[in-house]
């Protein structure tokens, strides 16, 4: 994107009924955004930020009709992705960000790309279907 301070990263998000803007997606530090800013804007990948992966949650009930509660999933300190606790079908779930597409589909808007992200973003939605289950 490009704005009167020149060229910046638009994280995924959506406009709220209020006219403002929530990202889904965000970088929690001023140094993460400046590693997701200089990787997109000018191709450079810091190899030291590539390392074990490491999630923590924040978990908050929701009063929303279908949605139990809300909350974070932050990785290594630096990146929040915004979650929600589900009702469905078969019982709760943890869904990812999406965004609703032309034909209603949702889309998830991040997923993991190696067997360890999988594995570390699996055991988090447990902890936060967990955590929700001592707070309800």
């Amino acid at each position: 994107m490009s704005g009167q301070k020149g060229e910046w990263v638009a994280m995924p998000g959506y406009e709220k009924k209020d006219g403002t803007h929530k990202d889904l997606i965000y970088p929690t530090t001023k140094e993460a955004r400046k590693v997701i800013n200089d990787a997109i804007l000018h191709n450079k990948i810091n190899s030291q930020v590539v390392g074990p992966i490491e999630i923590t949650e924040e978990t908050r009930p929701s009063s929303y009709a279908g949605t139990k509660a809300y909350g974070s999933l932050i990785i290594n300190k630096s990146l929040a992705l915004e979650i929600k606790v589900r009702e469905g079908q078969y019982g709760d779930w943890v869904t990812m960000p999406s965004k609703k597409g032309e034909t209603g589909r949702y889309y998830d808007l991040t997923y993991p790309i190696t067997p360890q992200a999988t594995e570390a973003i699996k055991k988090a939605k447990d902890m936060v279907l967990n955590k929700y289950k001592t707070i309800k």
